[in-house]
């Protein structure tokens, strides 16, 4: 390894452009939202955040779904809403950890999220999205819950 380096970049440190501030500001906005709906455990409007190809990676395990698999994607995500109810989740709240944007249009973004959950203890779990603004608003093309 003599002659290479190797420099860490942090995701927190916002970069130096008049930009980041903007997309930092609308990607909260835009989980605040999906904070809402999943609080409501809204199919729909969790779904509704998602684009297609969609991939997820929970406890480390692919699973990817493609424009003609809309309707598993639909009854997946529904039934880890339906275990949400099951689980008496009343309310969920989060904290954006980080964002890295990747041009005007694309960012990483890091969350907490707490599920509050009735008569039990909290839930707080991680979650890494990476996201694309289509139109006005940016939805969510991949997904990696992870407990560190």
């Amino acid at each position: 390894m003599s002659g290479h380096t190797s420099t860490l970049v942090s995701c927190i440190k916002p970069p130096e452009n008049d930009e980041f501030p903007f997309i930092y500001e609308s990607i909260w906005q835009f989980f605040d939202g999906y904070r809402k709906v999943y609080s409501c455990l809204d199919v729909d409007g969790v779904t509704a955040r998602f684009t297609l190809p969609f991939t997820a990676f929970h406890h480390g395990e692919p699973s990817s779904w493609n424009q003609q698999e809309a309707e598993l994607l639909y009854a997946v995500t529904d039934s880890l809403l339906n275990y949400f109810r099951s689980q008496n989740v009343v309310d969920i709240s989060g904290k954006l950890e980080s964002v890295l944007p990747m041009g005007r249009h694309m960012a990483s973004a890091v969350m907490t999220w707490t599920a509050r959950r009735q008569d039990q203890t909290a839930w707080v779990f991680n979650t890494g999205y990476h996201l694309i603004r289509t139109e006005d608003s940016w939805k969510i093309y991949g997904v990696i819950q992870f407990d560190e």
